[in-house]
């Protein structure tokens, strides 16, 4: 589906009153710029828009180069247990 930039500007920046923001991650950083991974929740259905913002705080916005109209993809909750491993050391103590 897509949004007007000034739509997800205001739920990135101000969180607007017509979706709920309900997740903004960041998922990777460089010298200039932070990645995000941002779920939002509009009309009862779930949307991932992935952006980059500058690190230094000088706007430009985020998506302020990109068009007026942005798509974003609807996604659905999907639980999953994840398996991790731990030096054996460290997990004794738990």
């Amino acid at each position: 589906m897509k949004f007007t930039k000034k739509f997800l500007q205001y739920l990135i920046v101000d969180n607007n009153n017509q979706a709920e923001l309900i997740e903004d991650t960041i998922i990777g950083v460089d010298i200039n710029r932070n990645y995000h991974m941002m779920i939002f929740k509009y009309k009862n259905r779930l949307y991932r828009k992935y952006y980059n913002c500058n690190k230094s705080g000088v706007y430009p916005l985020p998506l302020e180069y990109d068009n007026n109209k942005i798509e974003c993809e609807e996604v659905i909750i999907v639980e999953k247990i994840m398996t991790v491993y731990e030096n054996i050391k460290e997990s004794v103590g738990r």
